[in-house]
C-alpha cells in the first residue's frame, strides 16, 4: 500500500466589492483555483501509482464580494516514503505559486487523518473540516511486508481452503497506518474477499452493506484464526522469529 500525507492549506487575501472596487481586493478564491490548476498540470508528470486528491473546504458563498479566505484539504500518495516526500514538496510549490500569483498569504500544515480508514460513505469530506486535522507532521508510510509472516499466513489460510496470494505484484494505491507499524516491526497486512456485487469497492455503500452480512463475517473469522495461528507460530518457533526479524532489518536498510 502507498505512503500517504494530508495537507491543509488556507489562503488569506482582502475583501472588496466585486462590482464597485475589485482592484482593491486580493482574491483568495483565485489563489485556491490557481493552486488547484497548478496541480492539474503537474499530474501529467506523475507516475502511474502516485495520487493527489483535493477537497475545497471553505469557499465564498456570494458572488459580489472578492473573497478574503479559502481553505482546501489535499491528500498525497506514493508507493515509497522517499517518493512521497518528493511529491509533497511539489504540491507545496503548486500551492505557494497560487498564493504568489494572486498576492495572497498562505498557511500550509501537514496532518494525518483521525478518520484514516473509515468509509467515505460514513464520513463525508464536508464533515471533516472541524476535527479531521488531528496531529501535525505525521503521515502514513508505505507498507514493508515481511516474507516470513506472509508465507506462514498463506499456509494457515490454505488449511481453510483459501488460496490467497503471498504478495500482490501491483502496489495498491490505498494507504493505511499499518505502514507505520511495518517500519517498527515485522508486519503483514492481509486482505480478503467477501461475497459482494461485482461493482462494489471499499468505501462504497454497497460494500459497507456486503461487509455486514453473515457470509462476510464468516470469512473474517477464518482470517482472524489464520492471523492468530501465525502469531502463535512466531511465539513458539524461535527460528521463525529470528528469520522474520532479520528480513525486516534488511528491508528497512534498503530504504535508508
Amino acid at each position: 500500500m502507498n505512503a500517504r500525507k494530508n495537507i491543509h492549506c488556507e489562503f488569506t487575501g482582502r475583501n472588496a466589492h466585486a462590482g464597485g472596487n475589485p482592484w482593491e481586493g486580493i482574491n483568495a478564491l483565485d489563489a485556491l483555483v490557481s493552486s488547484y490548476n497548478n496541480v492539474a498540470v503537474l499530474r501529467q508528470q506523475l507516475l502511474p501509482d502516485q495520487r493527489v486528491h483535493c477537497a475545497f473546504l471553505d469557499t465564498p458563498k456570494v458572488a459580489n464580494v472578492i473573497p478574503d479566505y479559502t481553505k482546501a484539504f489535499w491528500q498525497v500518495r506514493s508507493p515509497t516514503l522517499k517518493g512521497l516526500n518528493v511529491l509533497v514538496s511539489k504540491l507545496r510549490n503548486c500551492i505557494e505559486a497560487g498564493a504568489l500569483a494572486t498576492g495572497c498569504q498562505v498557511k500550509i500544515d501537514e496532518y494525518v487523518s483521525i478518520y484514516g480508514n473509515k468509509p467515505i460513505c460514513l464520513y463525508g469530506l464536508w464533515k471533516w473540516a472541524a476535527n479531521v486535522f488531528a496531529s501535525r507532521d505525521e503521515l502514513y508510510t508505505d507498507v514493508r511486508l515481511n516474507d516470513t509472516l506472509c508465507e506462514r499466513y498463506h499456509v494457515h489460510m490454505g488449511r481453510y481452503s483459501r488460496n490467497v496470494l503471498k504478495r500482490h505484484d501491483k502496489v495498491l494505491t490505498g494507504s493505511s497506518d499499518i505502514g507505520n507499524v511495518s517500519y517498527e516491526t515485522p508486519t503483514l497486512h492481509t486482505m480478503f474477499a467477501i461475497p459482494a456485487p461485482t461493482t462494489s469497492f471499499p468505501h462504497h455503500p454497497t460494500f459497507a452493506a456486503a461487509a455486514g452480512t453473515d457470509e462476510a463475517h464468516a470469512e473474517a473469522l477464518i482470517v482472524g484464526k489464520s492471523l492468530a495461528l501465525t502469531g502463535w507460530d512466531m511465539i513458539l518457533e524461535n527460528d521463525m522469529y529470528d528469520l522474520a526479524r532479520r528480513q525486516w532489518k534488511e528491508e528497512i536498510a534498503r530504504e535508508e
